[in-house]
Protein backbone atom coordinates (compact mmCIF):
# COMPACT_ATOMS: atom_id res chain seq x y z
CA UNK A 1 0.00 0.00 0.00
CA UNK A 2 1.41 3.40 -1.01
CA UNK A 3 1.27 6.28 1.46
CA UNK A 4 1.47 9.92 0.53
CA UNK A 5 4.01 11.60 2.76
CA UNK A 6 3.51 15.31 3.43
CA UNK A 7 6.01 17.60 1.68
CA UNK A 8 9.00 18.66 3.73
CA UNK A 9 9.57 22.23 4.84
CA UNK A 10 11.99 23.16 2.05
CA UNK A 11 9.58 21.87 -0.58
CA UNK A 12 6.83 24.08 0.82
CA UNK A 13 9.18 27.07 0.70
CA UNK A 14 9.85 26.46 -2.99
CA UNK A 15 6.13 26.10 -3.71
CA UNK A 16 5.53 29.49 -2.08
CA UNK A 17 8.24 31.07 -4.30
CA UNK A 18 10.09 32.57 -1.34
CA UNK A 19 13.59 32.10 -2.72
CA UNK A 20 13.56 35.64 -4.13
CA UNK A 21 13.03 37.31 -0.78
CA UNK A 22 15.41 40.11 0.24
CA UNK A 23 16.93 38.51 3.31
CA UNK A 24 20.57 38.80 4.30
CA UNK A 25 20.93 37.90 7.97
CA UNK A 26 24.52 37.79 9.12
CA UNK A 27 24.14 34.54 10.98
CA UNK A 28 21.17 32.19 11.28
CA UNK A 29 20.40 28.50 11.44
CA UNK A 30 16.83 29.11 10.33
CA UNK A 31 16.99 31.02 7.07
CA UNK A 32 13.92 29.34 5.58
CA UNK A 33 11.89 29.93 8.74
CA UNK A 34 12.71 33.63 8.53
CA UNK A 35 11.59 33.67 4.92
CA UNK A 36 8.22 32.20 5.88
CA UNK A 37 7.83 34.75 8.67
CA UNK A 38 8.59 37.63 6.34
CA UNK A 39 6.14 36.22 3.81
CA UNK A 40 3.49 36.09 6.54
CA UNK A 41 3.84 39.80 7.31
CA UNK A 42 3.81 40.81 3.65
CA UNK A 43 7.50 41.44 3.09
CA UNK A 44 8.19 38.75 0.52
CA UNK A 45 9.60 41.46 -1.73
CA UNK A 46 11.91 41.17 -4.69
CA UNK A 47 13.70 44.35 -5.74
CA UNK A 48 10.97 44.92 -8.32
CA UNK A 49 8.16 44.45 -5.80
CA UNK A 50 9.96 46.64 -3.29
CA UNK A 51 10.30 49.43 -5.85
CA UNK A 52 6.61 49.15 -6.70
CA UNK A 53 5.52 49.26 -3.07
CA UNK A 54 7.82 52.16 -2.20
CA UNK A 55 6.51 54.12 -5.21
CA UNK A 56 2.93 53.40 -4.20
CA UNK A 57 3.50 54.65 -0.66
CA UNK A 58 5.42 57.74 -1.76
CA UNK A 59 2.89 58.73 -4.41
CA UNK A 60 0.06 58.42 -1.88
CA UNK A 61 1.77 60.92 0.42
CA UNK A 62 3.51 58.41 2.69
CA UNK A 63 7.05 59.30 1.62
CA UNK A 64 8.62 58.76 5.04
CA UNK A 65 7.17 55.27 5.51
CA UNK A 66 8.27 54.49 1.95
CA UNK A 67 11.82 55.61 2.76
CA UNK A 68 11.86 53.54 5.94
CA UNK A 69 10.70 50.43 4.07
CA UNK A 70 13.45 50.92 1.48
CA UNK A 71 16.09 51.29 4.22
CA UNK A 72 14.75 48.22 5.99
CA UNK A 73 15.30 46.17 2.85
CA UNK A 74 18.77 47.58 2.17
CA UNK A 75 17.96 49.99 -0.69
CA UNK A 76 19.21 53.42 0.37
CA UNK A 77 18.99 54.98 -3.10
CA UNK A 78 15.33 54.05 -3.26
CA UNK A 79 14.81 55.65 0.16
CA UNK A 80 16.27 58.93 -1.11
CA UNK A 81 14.08 58.75 -4.21
CA UNK A 82 10.98 58.27 -2.04
CA UNK A 83 11.82 61.33 0.05
CA UNK A 84 12.08 63.43 -3.13
CA UNK A 85 8.68 62.29 -4.44
CA UNK A 86 5.73 64.67 -4.38
CA UNK A 87 5.80 67.74 -2.15
CA UNK A 88 9.34 68.66 -1.18
CA UNK A 89 8.59 69.35 2.49
CA UNK A 90 11.31 70.50 4.93
CA UNK A 91 11.08 67.32 7.00
CA UNK A 92 11.62 65.25 3.85
CA UNK A 93 14.72 67.28 2.98
CA UNK A 94 16.10 66.87 6.52
CA UNK A 95 15.59 63.10 6.37
CA UNK A 96 17.21 62.92 2.94
CA UNK A 97 20.25 64.78 4.27
CA UNK A 98 20.40 62.42 7.25
CA UNK A 99 20.26 59.31 5.04
CA UNK A 100 22.88 60.73 2.68
CA UNK A 101 25.14 61.56 5.62
CA UNK A 102 24.71 58.05 6.98
CA UNK A 103 25.71 56.60 3.61
CA UNK A 104 28.90 58.67 3.69
CA UNK A 105 29.87 57.21 7.06
CA UNK A 106 29.26 60.21 9.32
CA UNK A 107 29.34 58.88 12.88
CA UNK A 108 31.27 61.37 15.02
CA UNK A 109 30.01 63.02 18.17
CA UNK A 110 28.61 66.12 16.49
CA UNK A 111 26.71 63.97 14.00
CA UNK A 112 25.18 61.84 16.76
CA UNK A 113 24.18 64.93 18.73
CA UNK A 114 22.56 66.57 15.72
CA UNK A 115 20.65 63.40 14.81
CA UNK A 116 19.46 63.00 18.42
CA UNK A 117 18.04 66.52 18.34
CA UNK A 118 16.22 65.84 15.07
CA UNK A 119 14.87 62.56 16.39
CA UNK A 120 13.42 64.19 19.49
CA UNK A 121 11.62 66.76 17.36
CA UNK A 122 10.28 64.24 14.85
CA UNK A 123 6.51 63.81 14.89
CA UNK A 124 6.02 60.36 13.40
CA UNK A 125 7.45 56.90 14.20
CA UNK A 126 9.05 56.42 10.77
CA UNK A 127 11.07 59.63 11.05
CA UNK A 128 12.22 58.69 14.54
CA UNK A 129 13.11 55.21 13.33
CA UNK A 130 15.17 56.59 10.43
CA UNK A 131 17.03 58.99 12.72
CA UNK A 132 17.70 56.13 15.14
CA UNK A 133 19.23 54.12 12.30
CA UNK A 134 21.41 56.85 10.81
CA UNK A 135 22.77 57.83 14.22
CA UNK A 136 24.86 54.67 14.61
CA UNK A 137 23.68 52.24 11.97
CA UNK A 138 22.35 49.87 14.62
CA UNK A 139 18.91 48.35 14.02
CA UNK A 140 18.64 47.51 17.71
CA UNK A 141 18.37 51.25 18.33
CA UNK A 142 15.47 51.38 15.87
CA UNK A 143 13.64 48.65 17.79
CA UNK A 144 13.56 50.94 20.82
CA UNK A 145 11.06 53.17 19.01
CA UNK A 146 7.83 52.13 20.80
CA UNK A 147 5.35 53.55 18.29
CA UNK A 148 6.77 51.65 15.32
CA UNK A 149 4.06 49.31 13.93
CA UNK A 150 4.37 45.70 15.04
CA UNK A 151 4.80 44.47 11.47
CA UNK A 152 7.89 46.58 10.95
CA UNK A 153 9.45 45.87 14.34
CA UNK A 154 9.05 42.15 13.68
CA UNK A 155 10.61 42.56 10.24
CA UNK A 156 13.59 44.34 11.80
CA UNK A 157 14.09 41.43 14.17
CA UNK A 158 13.86 38.88 11.36
CA UNK A 159 16.26 40.78 9.11
CA UNK A 160 18.84 42.04 11.56
CA UNK A 161 18.90 40.09 14.84
CA UNK A 162 20.45 36.79 15.87
CA UNK A 163 18.33 33.66 16.25
CA UNK A 164 18.26 34.01 20.04
CA UNK A 165 17.29 37.68 19.81
CA UNK A 166 14.56 36.95 17.26
CA UNK A 167 13.00 34.33 19.52
CA UNK A 168 13.01 36.70 22.50
CA UNK A 169 11.63 39.56 20.44
CA UNK A 170 8.75 37.48 19.07
CA UNK A 171 7.88 36.12 22.53
CA UNK A 172 7.94 39.60 24.06
CA UNK A 173 5.96 41.12 21.18
CA UNK A 174 3.32 38.40 21.41
CA UNK A 175 2.91 38.89 25.15
CA UNK A 176 2.64 42.65 24.66
CA UNK A 177 0.04 42.31 21.88
CA UNK A 178 -2.09 40.00 24.02
CA UNK A 179 -1.90 42.36 26.99
CA UNK A 180 -2.79 45.45 24.94
CA UNK A 181 -5.36 43.82 22.65
CA UNK A 182 -3.40 44.83 19.55
CA UNK A 183 -5.02 42.65 16.89
CA UNK A 184 -2.17 43.30 14.49
CA UNK A 185 -0.49 40.67 16.67
CA UNK A 186 -2.65 38.03 15.01
CA UNK A 187 0.27 37.19 12.71
CA UNK A 188 2.22 36.23 15.85
CA UNK A 189 -0.45 34.16 17.59
CA UNK A 190 -2.19 32.79 14.53
CA UNK A 191 -5.88 31.92 14.81
CA UNK A 192 -5.16 29.52 17.65
CA UNK A 193 -6.12 29.16 21.30
CA UNK A 194 -3.53 31.84 22.04
CA UNK A 195 -5.36 34.35 19.87
CA UNK A 196 -8.49 34.10 22.03
CA UNK A 197 -6.63 35.89 24.80
CA UNK A 198 -5.63 38.64 22.37
CA UNK A 199 -9.20 39.14 21.12
CA UNK A 200 -10.54 39.01 24.67
CA UNK A 201 -8.51 42.09 25.52
CA UNK A 202 -9.45 43.71 22.23
CA UNK A 203 -13.17 43.29 22.93
CA UNK A 204 -12.87 44.79 26.41
CA UNK A 205 -11.29 47.91 24.89
CA UNK A 206 -13.27 48.21 21.66
CA UNK A 207 -17.00 47.48 21.13
CA UNK A 208 -16.20 45.54 17.99
CA UNK A 209 -17.46 41.99 18.13
CA UNK A 210 -17.80 41.85 14.34
CA UNK A 211 -14.05 41.86 13.69
CA UNK A 212 -13.58 39.02 16.17
CA UNK A 213 -16.40 37.01 14.64
CA UNK A 214 -15.05 37.42 11.12
CA UNK A 215 -11.58 36.36 12.27
CA UNK A 216 -12.74 33.24 14.09
CA UNK A 217 -15.10 32.24 11.31
CA UNK A 218 -11.99 30.85 9.59
CA UNK A 219 -11.33 28.36 12.37
CA UNK A 220 -14.72 27.61 13.94
CA UNK A 221 -15.84 24.88 13.87
CA UNK A 222 -12.94 23.47 11.88
CA UNK A 223 -10.41 23.72 14.71
CA UNK A 224 -12.31 24.81 17.81
CA UNK A 225 -14.65 21.86 18.02
CA UNK A 226 -14.85 20.95 21.68
CA UNK A 227 -15.55 22.33 25.12
CA UNK A 228 -11.94 21.56 26.06
CA UNK A 229 -10.49 23.76 23.30
CA UNK A 230 -12.36 26.84 24.46
CA UNK A 231 -12.23 26.22 28.17
CA UNK A 232 -8.46 25.74 28.16
CA UNK A 233 -7.95 28.85 26.05
CA UNK A 234 -10.46 31.04 27.82
CA UNK A 235 -9.37 30.66 31.41
CA UNK A 236 -11.86 31.76 34.05
CA UNK A 237 -13.93 34.76 35.03
CA UNK A 238 -14.70 37.49 32.53
CA UNK A 239 -12.25 36.12 30.00
CA UNK A 240 -13.98 32.73 30.14
CA UNK A 241 -17.39 34.28 29.47
CA UNK A 242 -16.04 36.37 26.59
CA UNK A 243 -14.45 33.30 25.01
CA UNK A 244 -17.74 31.43 25.20
CA UNK A 245 -19.61 34.39 23.75
CA UNK A 246 -17.21 34.77 20.83
CA UNK A 247 -17.16 31.10 19.89
CA UNK A 248 -20.93 30.71 20.31
CA UNK A 249 -21.62 33.78 18.19
CA UNK A 250 -19.31 32.56 15.43
CA UNK A 251 -20.86 29.10 15.48
CA UNK A 252 -24.29 30.64 14.94
CA UNK A 253 -22.96 33.01 12.28
CA UNK A 254 -21.63 30.17 10.15
CA UNK A 255 -24.73 28.06 10.90
CA UNK A 256 -22.70 25.15 12.15
CA UNK A 257 -23.45 24.68 15.87
CA UNK A 258 -20.56 23.14 17.75
CA UNK A 259 -22.02 22.95 21.26
CA UNK A 260 -23.77 19.98 22.74
CA UNK A 261 -26.92 20.62 24.78
CA UNK A 262 -25.08 20.12 28.05
CA UNK A 263 -22.38 22.60 27.10
CA UNK A 264 -25.00 25.18 26.06
CA UNK A 265 -26.65 24.82 29.47
CA UNK A 266 -23.29 25.24 31.18
CA UNK A 267 -22.59 28.38 29.17
CA UNK A 268 -25.99 29.94 29.88
CA UNK A 269 -25.56 29.26 33.59
CA UNK A 270 -22.12 30.83 33.54
CA UNK A 271 -23.37 33.95 31.79
CA UNK A 272 -26.27 34.31 34.21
Amino acid sequence: MTTNNPPDFLTIIKQLSLDSISLHPTRTRFLEHRKVCLHTIGLNLTEEKLSTEVSRLAESGQQIEAAFLALLLHNHNLALTALKTGKNLPRHRVLAIAVAGYDRGNNDGLWSEAVDDMRQNAEDPYSRAIFALVRRGNWRDVLKEPSLPLTYSTAIALLHLSDTEVTKHINDATTSAEASGDISGIFLTGLTEQSISLFETYITKHPDLQTTVLAFAHVVPRYFTSHVDVQNAGGTGKGFVLSWAVIAFVALAVEKPIFSASIEVTMSQTVV
